[in-house]
């Protein structure tokens, strides 16, 4: 993909909306399932895509502290393998965030990157909503997390 402005046009196609950047180069979706996605290009390299979606506000205590052990527990481990949870300490929330090759990326498939991780934060969100401790979800049979190289 060319440029981010090019990513934006070719996804709101697929998604059957329009995207454009702001005037800071960000530019945020609204899911269905009221995750909000934020993207902009990487600051100090454009072939880099930064996405983001806020999941929910920690809650103060022993559970806040469980949620936010059991999120970077499941970086890396949680189908699908999207997304690595991080904490905002200026929002005081759980976010999952993700950083993306732009010279890989196409519309279709920025577009089901969209959807695999605002599907991953609302699964977050409504247990955290529910006061109960997210568990990450387990590989299917056979189902081998991605190996660095390609090796199994």
């Amino acid at each position: 993909m060319a440029s981010f402005d090019a990513l934006l046009e070719e996804t709101g196609k697929e998604l059957k909306t329009s995207l454009k950047p702001d005037r800071h180069r960000s530019c945020e979706i609204s899911c269905p399932n009221k995750i909000h996605v934020h993207m902009q290009p990487h600051p100090h390299d454009e072939s880099l895509l930064l996405i983001a979606c806020t999941i929910a506000e920690l809650p103060p205590g022993k559970y806040g502290e469980n949620i936010m052990q059991a999120a970077l527990r499941a970086n890396h481990v949680t189908p699908p393998y999207r997304g690595i949870f991080a904490f905002s300490k200026k929002k005081n929330s759980l976010v999952l965030c993700d950083t993306l090759s732009m010279a890989t990326l196409t519309g279709s498939s920025f577009a089901e990157i969209i959807g695999l991780l605002s599907e991953k934060a609302q699964r977050w969100r409504e247990a955290i909503n529910s006061g109960v401790l997210p568990l990450p979800e387990t590989p299917a049979a056979g189902a081998l997390p991605p190996s660095p190289f390609g090796l199994r």
